[in-house]
């Protein structure tokens, strides 16, 4: 009996040795084993199509990163295969093109169209973003944390076309966590000083690129008003206003207070840019859109003082107080003549006031400009209207180098219109530039 149990303790024990050799044998892997980079996807509610939940690194991929060699990363990257989602992936990486993470278009045959929240964070290998055209959804903070992301392409700005609020702002996609490397962004989404959420956005985020496109429609509804005071929507109701139900790839306010922000492009087709849409983005430089742009909305650069240079070419009206302080705008122009020319046929009550790089401004065609249009323009020696024109009160008042001023015989000037000019001193003291404002 006794060695009948002894027997049967060897066995055991031999038992217990051979599974946790096996066990430690199926837990260990090896480098070629792990994923260097690896998407993580999760169908949506009604499983129609996936949602991108999660980009992570390999513990070597990671190590690589965190000490910026590149050159070995891509190496790594390199070696992926399509199953990780990477794209591009198991291609000719470089130490620089491995930083150019573009989320895919697919996966398992289906479409990805959504990215979740903290989907890609923390990630400082990315230096450049690409979010496909095929993405209609993405949710906050989904890119929380790239501290070195330099340059962003985007479908739309904010968490969807037709989002409301915060929601459209553009740094709604960085949310609100904080760390070094970030800097606190407060944007105003909607009139009234209430309106406003402050994001973290990268500080080393320049450029920005948005692909689609704004589409307009304004339709007109009629409301019933009920006992209780509530509307109800009513054809043959008495009560109507115009509503927009367009949708807008860049919406109003999309880039206020984006103070980082140096170069936009926008390839979509974009009718109007919406009111208030890069109002102070002091350091916007360079902003560039195809030629199907006929409207520059109220407040649109407002305070864009590193602005030089925009295409009025197809610009047919210009919003009011559209360029306020933006004193770089005209030097740098590559017009011979060093001209700003102007096919606007409306320009808006103070929508160049206070430009100091303005030099000379030609006017091709029959415009109506705003009171206060081109007030203190301080650089300004001459304008040229190629043909009759309403001006405006005080237009170009307090423009103190304007010495020449070509006006076609038809045109009506408003009162003070080159007050304080080298062309006209008016006897009277015009009125106070708060004054006017109140008129």
């Amino acid at each position: 009996m006794k060695k009948i149990v002894i027997a049967l303790a060897t066995m055991l024990l031999f038992g217990l040795f051979a599974f946790g050799l096996t066990a430690c044998q199926k837990t260990e892997t090896t480098d070629s084993e792990v994923k260097p980079i690896e998407f993580t996807y999760t169908y949506d509610a009604d499983g129609e199509y996936y949602v991108l939940t999660g980009v992570t690194l390999s513990e070597q991929a990671q190590t690589l990163a965190t000490k910026k060699d590149y050159a070995e990363l891509a190496k790594l990257f390199s070696t992926a295969d399509e199953t990780t989602g990477y794209v591009p992936y198991a291609a000719n990486l470089t130490a620089e093109t491995v930083r150019e993470l573009t989320i895919p278009t697919e996966y398992k045959e289906a479409k990805v169209k959504e990215i979740a929240s903290e989907a890609i964070v923390n990630q400082t290998f990315i230096k450049k973003l690409v979010v496909p055209d095929t993405i209609e959804k993405i949710n906050g903070g989904a890119f929380a944390g790239l501290t070195s992301l330099e340059e962003i392409v985007l479908p739309f700005v904010g968490e969807k076309i037709g989002a409301f609020n915060e929601k459209k702002s553009f740094g709604y996609i960085f949310g609100s966590t904080s760390a070094t490397g970030l800097t606190a962004i407060t944007q105003t989404y909607n009139e009234g000083t209430s309106s406003t959420s402050t994001f973290q956005i990268p500080e080393t985020l320049t450029k920005v690129t948005i692909t689609g496109d704004n589409v307009e429609n304004f339709v007109e509804k009629k409301y019933d008003i009920t006992d209780d005071g509530k509307y109800v929507l009513n054809d043959e109701g008495q009560y109507s206003f115009i509503a927009d139900e367009g949708s807008y790839a860049l919406p109003a306010y999309a880039f206020y207070n984006c103070s980082t922000i140096t170069s936009v492009t926008l390839t979509g087709t974009i009718p109007a840019i919406p009111d208030y849409a890069f109002y102070g983005c002091t350091n916007l430089k360079e902003y560039s859109f195809n030629d199907d742009t006929v409207k520059i909305g109220d407040y649109a650069f407002n305070g864009c003082s590193a602005l030089k240079t925009v295409n009025f070419n197809k610009v047919d009206e210009i919003g009011a107080s559209a360029f306020i302080g933006c004193n770089s705008l005209g030097k740098d122009y590559l017009d011979a003549e060093n001209d700003v020319v102007i096919n606007a046929t409306v320009v808006g009550a103070d929508a160049f006031h206070g430009c100091s790089g303005l030099k000379r401004v030609v006017f091709t065609k029959s415009v109506t400009i705003g009171k206060t249009a081109f007030h203190e323009c301080s650089a300004l020696t001459e304008v040229v209207f190629e043909k009759s024109s309403t001006i405006g009160d005080s237009a170009f008042a307090g423009c103190e180098n304007l010495e020449k001023a070509e006006i076609k015989d038809g045109s009506s000037v408003g009162k003070y219109a080159f007050y304080n000019t080298k062309i006209q001193q008016e006897s009277e003291v015009e009125p106070e530039y708060d004054e006017l404002e109140q008129e």
